[in-house]
């Protein structure tokens, strides 16, 4: 993928924030690169979310992304589920894993994701 193409790619914060029925969202996704584990600026993040489940009231939001380290210029992949209950699935090592958000709170959540 050339960085024009790149580019492309809608920013994935115009899917957010992830609104479920019960008043728990996603306000933002942190990436950090996959090799030198820098924070990748938002506006390096491309990418969407989709809801699962009933369109007034989805269960899980499917989020795949692309983030561009300027450092190292190297294009790090992001797919998780992000759920109500403020928890997020991924892969790791072929594995599907759980993890709880870094911070909770009634109006809002953000969590940093820490490669």
């Amino acid at each position: 993928m050339t960085l024009d193409e790149f580019q492309a790619i809608p920013a994935l914060s115009a899917s957010f924030p992830l609104v479920f029925a019960d008043g728990a969202r996603w306000d933002e996704l942190t990436g950090h690169c996959g090799h030198c584990t820098l924070p990748i600026k938002a506006e390096n993040l491309k990418g969407s979310a989709h809801a699962w489940g009933p369109k007034h009231a989805p269960v899980v939001y499917d989020v795949r992304a692309l983030g561009y380290c300027p450092e190292c210029h190297l294009l790090t992949s992001f797919h998780y589920r992000m759920h109500r209950d403020m928890s997020m699935t991924g892969l790791r090592g072929g594995e599907w894993c759980r993890w709880r958000s870094a911070r909770e709170s009634r109006v809002g959540s953000l969590f940093a994701l820490f490669r």
